[in-house]
């Protein structure tokens, strides 16, 4: 048997860097400095010239719909990537550093750049966002009043100048959350998400980050952005892992599905980094090596787009839903949250299926030979107890380790186990749902 789902291929292919095959989608969002290196101390080439920044544009404008920087000042790139971007038809997010340290004085001379850049003509409509303000809370630079505070200040000079750029202040998510004096005061919801967990984990880690959120943003009309996320390419200098890119297929694929725009950190790596040891890790978040190099797990990745599917159990039309690791029955209710846990991506792949609620894959354990364990685990591929095959003509869902078949108990429809498969049981019997056909 097996899994006979349609998926959606995505067919783009985009050459870079001489012909090296890149990535067959686009990401909605990257972030960029015109930095070559971590730190100013003794470093000649700290700033990357114009034609270097230009040459940038061009080639993110293959992989990338938007670039976002963090400050306006930082090696003057806001001058250099206003017009270098619109030309390579890359729309920019602005972003404002508003402190290095306990003094207001990088905010005002980041604001003073910003009048500048609407004085020259530099800012238009090609600006789709401005962050004021990047982690600084979380740093524990300025508390949440002063980010509203200058958030406010630059909406008095944007809003006067006539734009109407949505603004906003990039900080963790436990900051935002736990604030609705700043989720009232941003036009959008901007979180930054590095994941602290295995890469397995990562995308799960990315949704917890953000469950919460979701519902604020819900009742106030507003979106939310990933505004930083990223994984590093190297597990030890020169040891290079595939862990990069497997965190933004995951992630892509997500998103895309719960209409969150993300920004992967970071463009490009820097030529050099900190002395210190641990901070060597930043060297390998670029999606373009220190060479100017693709990565090589990006440069033949190809990703097939996953689609959503209900899967209903047709005796009792109860659909299969996921929430906490467990794997219930439940009634076909509204509201996204519970749409989200009853929505399971099939992958024809690696014969799994995986939650849209949790990331998870759907598992199912034989503890004996008359009980199982039906839950959700991190997926690991191939895991023997994720591995499942779906029959259009039968409606049988096996798992292909014990060979046996999804079941609800008769007269329990809320129970499900693992038993033998039945053909023309109507207690084993699942059809596939696509989203908003349900």
């Amino acid at each position: 048997m097996k899994l006979l789902v349609p998926t959606i291929f995505a067919t783009l292919v985009f050459a870079l860097n001489e012909g090296a095959h890149a990535l067959n989608v686009k990401m909605p969002g990257i972030v960029y400095t015109s930095r070559n290196s971590m730190t100013r101390v003794n470093d000649p080439d700290y700033c990357k010239p114009v034609a270097e920044v230009e040459q940038d544009m061009l080639t993110l404008a293959g992989i990338a719909e938007k670039v976002r920087i963090t400050s306006l000042i930082d090696c003057n790139q806001s001058e250099i990537v206003l017009p270098a971007a619109k030309k390579a038809n890359l729309k920019v997010m602005l972003g404002i550093w508003t402190s290095d340290g306990n003094d207001n004085e990088r905010f005002v001379k980041e604001k003073a750049k910003l009048g500048s850049l609407i004085d020259m003509g530099l800012y238009d409509d090609n600006v789709v966002g401005l962050c004021v303000g990047n982690e600084a809370v979380h740093r524990g630079e300025i508390p949440v009043t002063t980010a509203i505070s200058y958030l406010n200040e630059i909406r008095e000079v944007i809003r006067g100048r006539g734009y109407q750029t949505p603004l906003t202040v990039a900080d963790s998510s436990d900051v935002l959350e736990n604030s609705a004096e700043l989720m009232d005061a941003v036009d959008f919801f901007a979180v930054n998400i590095m994941p602290d967990t295995t890469v397995h984990d990562a995308d799960n880690y990315m949704l917890n980050q953000i469950r919460t959120l979701r519902g604020y943003a819900l009742a106030r009309n507003k979106t939310i952005t990933i505004t930083q996320t990223g994984w590093n390419s190297r597990v030890s200098t020169g040891v290079q892992s595939e862990s990069q890119s497997k965190y933004f297929t995951e992630l892509y694929q997500i998103t895309r599905l719960i209409d969150i725009e993300f920004y992967w950190y970071t463009a490009f790596a820097p030529r050099t980094g900190m002395s210190h040891g641990y901070n060597e890790v930043e060297l390998w978040y670029g999606l373009f090596n220190r060479d100017g190099k693709m990565e090589n797990s990006f440069q033949q990745l190809n990703i097939t787009l996953l689609e959503p599917y209900y899967i209903r159990q047709t005796k009792s039309n109860l659909f299969l839903s996921e929430s906490d690791r467990e794997v219930f029955m439940f009634d076909k209710t509204g509201g996204w949250k519970i749409e989200d846990e009853q929505l399971w991506l099939i992958d024809t792949t690696n014969n799994a299926i995986k939650s849209l609620n949790s990331a998870m894959c759907l598992s199912g354990i034989s503890t004996s030979q008359t009980t199982s364990l039906i839950e959700s685990r991190t997926c690991w591929y191939p895991s023997s107890v994720q591995m499942w095959s779906f029959d259009n003509s039968t409606g049988l869902l096996q798992q292909l380790d014990v060979k046996h078949c999804l079941h609800v108990q008769p007269n329990e429809p809320y129970s499900l186990s693992l038993v033998p498969c039945v053909p023309g049981d109507d207690n084993q019997q699942w059809t596939l749902v696509p989203r908003g056909s349900a």
